[in-house]
């Protein structure tokens, strides 16, 4: 009995000391970082205008049509050929 007494008698002392070094302490003061001693102009900023669109999708939105011979597909009446559309393009956006 004396045994568990003084084990709790020691974790109140303990749990007493951490929230009051958690609650109570104060934290060091952070330092300042240092200032560059020139400051440089910032950049002039991009104009939309100066942008330029580089990707062409057209050839990803409309592939070319696809062969329809070969040689599994090689049929023993070659006067029937399959005719292979392609769809329509997408039309661009309006600006």
């Amino acid at each position: 009995m004396r045994k568990m007494m003084a084990i709790s008698v020691a974790s109140s002392l303990l749990g007493y000391a951490a929230v009051y070094f958690i609650f109570f302490s104060k934290p060091a003061p952070a330092p300042e970082p240092e200032q560059p001693a020139v400051a440089t102009e910032p950049a002039e900023p991009v104009v939309l205008a100066q942008v330029i669109d580089v990707t062409d999708l057209d050839p990803l939105l409309s592939p070319p049509p696809a062969p329809t011979g070969g040689v599994p597909f090689d049929t023993a009446d070659a006067s029937e050929t399959l005719t292979v559309t392609a769809p329509a393009p997408i039309p661009l956006a309006a600006d």
